[in-house]
């Protein structure tokens, strides 16, 4: 699975799982707390699960901005689906900017603007980052996921030939590890996938 796909899908598995309790019945958006004009905590989450359901991307990003505002702690598990969503509706500076939140407590900060910047067009600044963070991984398995990181940006900018190369490099990593099987697998599979006749200049 692409590792974007896959971060996509697991930010999404958590923000289901933060909405397990959401009523399941289709809301009416004009409903309202009767002590006050605005929805209630209930009522919006099940209007950010009914929008999330019904394909509509732009709404349930606005009820989720809502319902952090209306509860702070929720910020931790919807900024990152904020961030997919805000790239799947094309809003690039409100994905930027909840990125950037979403930094603030990911382990591997770096890592993940990188890969923000990838999935948003942006290879040039997300190779520069995965190349500067490889300088400095202590840890073979994470010079691994980062090389593949960079295969990743760099096959999107059209550079085959440097995508190859840090597929091989992640391979290289991972030789002593458990993890040798997968990185030999990818490198194989990227290189059936594109044979060196595909090899473009970098964009």
């Amino acid at each position: 699975m692409n590792g974007y796909v896959k971060s996509g899908l697991l930010s999404f598995i958590a923000t289901v799982a933060y909405f397990h309790l959401a009523a399941a019945a289709p809301p009416d958006p004009g409903a309202t707390n009767s002590a006050s004009s605005r929805p209630s905590m209930a009522q919006l989450k099940a209007m950010a699960e009914h929008y999330e359901k019904s394909g509509s991307k732009a709404e349930a990003a606005g009820t989720y901005e809502q319902i952090i505002k209306a509860d702070p702690a929720a910020q931790t598990v919807l900024a990152p689906r904020l961030v997919d969503l805000y790239i799947d509706t094309k809003q690039l500076p409100k994905a930027m900017a909840w990125a950037r939140e979403v930094m603030k407590t990911n382990p591997d900060p770096q890592a993940y603007l990188a890969g923000v910047y990838t999935r948003i067009g942006m290879t040039k600044e997300a190779r520069a980052i995965l190349a500067e963070e490889i300088k400095k991984a202590n840890e073979p398995r994470r010079e691994m996921l980062l090389n593949w990181q960079l295969a990743d940006a760099s096959e999107k900018a059209g550079d085959i030939e440097a995508a190859r190369a840090a597929l091989a490099d992640a391979a290289k990593s991972a030789e002593s590890s458990p993890d040798a099987p997968a990185a030999r697998k990818r490198l194989i599979s990227f290189v059936e996938k594109h044979p060196p006749k595909d090899d473009k200049p970098a964009n």
